[in-house]
């Protein structure tokens, strides 16, 4: 995965690392991916325990197709992270031929640590990794972190610089930060003056309330796409359950994607963000709503698992 032309052995410090933190971040999507695969299997696998117990065999077959879907996910994710490891050995090697430099990691709203093994930090701590903070002085990299300086991986750093404001940062937290401050100017700009709660579409196009009305307010338009999103996608879900057919016409279908479409595009010209945050926001809303109305099926446990990886994603987008 090396990102440079240059080999190896002519690389500087950082560029090396940076490599290492993608690394980094892909496996730790990873493990996540794989940690929720496996649940998916658990609660599958107790489900089809619950009905052989309760006499319930006839939705057995279909719970351990899902199942061997599942096993079948998890193993091309754990191939994807043995890839990783491949690619990262030639990079930890020629840190190791080296002789190794400074590293510095931020944990958000935490320490600036030398290392990811620290023993103030747990296996599930989620770092960024510094890397322009790579080969530099360790006084430097201390100073730089002040009050968030780790003491136990800087245990000779001064008292005085231990007191001093951070000015390191990692992205997530700079992201927070602009983030905080466009709400709080957005905020001011709103003072004393009514928010405007109309939506328009940036070619024009009609944005309507779920009785296909034109949408007087925003409300009424995400109500109308939350509506769509779980007609279209998780109401046969719960019929299928229930063992009754959900019959959705094409017209109805094609219907529920242009209320979708236009309102997600109508959405994300207002909020100056992409189509796709807004439909991450929409269908998290309406997944919500599934788990809410079909509480202890497995089909709701399942979609707790996607819910919970769409929100850290959503939030992510968000900064």
């Amino acid at each position: 995965m090396q990102t440079t032309d240059k080999p190896l052995t002519e690389q500087t410090p950082a560029e090396i690392d940076r490599q290492l933190s993608a690394i980094y971040v892909k496996r730790t999507v990873l493990g996540s991916l794989i940690a929720n695969e496996g649940r998916r299997i658990e609660i599958a696998e107790d489900s089809i325990a619950a009905d052989e117990i309760a006499g319930r065999t006839e939705r057995i077959g279909a719970d351990l197709d899902r199942i061997a879907g599942f096993r079948a996910t998890l193993a091309d994710l754990e191939l994807q992270r043995a890839v990783l490891g491949i690619d990262e050995e030639p990079l930890e090697a020629e840190f190791t031929r080296r002789g190794g430099w400074t590293r510095a990691f931020i944990v958000n709203g935490g320490h600036v640590h030398s290392s990811r093994s620290c023993t103030s930090c747990f296996p599930t701590t989620r770092f960024t990794w510094l890397t322009n903070l790579s080969d530099r002085p360790e006084a430097e990299i201390v100073q730089g972190a002040g009050e968030r300086a780790c003491t136990i991986c800087y245990p000779t750093a001064p008292v005085d610089v231990l007191r001093q404001a951070s000015v390191v940062f990692s992205d997530e937290e700079r992201a927070e930060h602009e983030a905080r401050a466009r709400r709080h100017a957005a905020a001011a700009a709103l003072d004393g003056k009514k928010p405007d709660n109309k939506l328009t579409h940036p070619r024009g196009e009609v944005v309507v309330d779920r009785w296909g009305r034109p949408a007087k307010t925003e409300k009424d338009a995400v109500s109308a796409a939350i509506s769509a999103i779980y007609d279209g996608f998780y109401l046969p879900i719960a019929y299928a359950s229930w063992k009754r057919p959900a019959y959705v016409g094409s017209d109805e279908e094609a219907r529920n994607k242009e209320i979708i479409r236009i309102a997600i595009q109508a959405l994300a010209r207002k909020h100056r963000t992409d189509d796709q945050l807004q439909l991450d926001i929409l269908t998290a809303k309406a997944i919500a709503q599934f788990i809410r109305l079909n509480r202890g099926s497995l089909d709701a446990k399942l979609l707790e698992l996607d819910l919970r990886v769409l929100k850290a994603r959503i939030k992510l987008a968000q900064g």
